[in-house]
């Protein structure tokens, strides 16, 4: 539950980081928010070796070691908001999943099933019961975090860097 906790917390400013790309205070003083445009900038490298290591991610979920689990997905749902998804089940075309998105999104609740394309998936993350892999684009933001925080979730996550 506590790996859980840490998760959400870094989960959640990834999904946010698209929608706010300026503070406030930020707009007033016509000032740009440079850590923000710099993570964006870093999101897609992130979501290229993603997608460049998805064969690992869909090798172990289809030969789980009896520790993995917490198998999940990252997609543009509605082809635009990049969200999280338990992975229910890949085919060779198709991921079908249980959306894992604590804030509504127009015409989809948390615990919704959806499915989707394959080639649609921009992150994934598992858990081999040592280590979280993956998370490439939550890596990204890290850097948001303050030390300790960020100290934290890599000791949970068994991230060393």
């Amino acid at each position: 539950m506590v790996m859980l906790k840490y998760l959400r917390m870094l989960l959640f400013p990834v999904a946010m980081l698209a929608l706010n790309t300026t503070s406030h205070a930020q707009i007033a003083q016509g000032q740009p928010n440079v850590s923000i445009e710099n993570e964006l900038t870093k999101i897609p490298d992130a979501r290229s070796e993603a997608r460049r290591t998805l064969p690992e991610f869909l090798k172990r979920y289809h030969n789980r070691g009896p520790n993995d689990g917490m198998f999940a997905v990252q997609f543009p749902l509605d082809g635009w908001k990049h969200v999280w998804v338990d992975v229910k089940s890949i085919s060779e075309t198709t991921v079908t999943g249980t959306l894992r998105h604590e804030r509504a999104i127009e015409d989809h609740e948390e615990g919704d099933t959806v499915s989707f394309d394959l080639d649609e998936i921009s992150d994934w993350i598992y858990h081999d019961g040592q280590k979280l892999h993956g998370a490439f684009t939550s890596r990204v933001m890290l850097d948001r975090q303050d030390p300790e925080t960020a100290r934290t979730i890599r000791e949970i996550f068994g991230w060393t860097e």
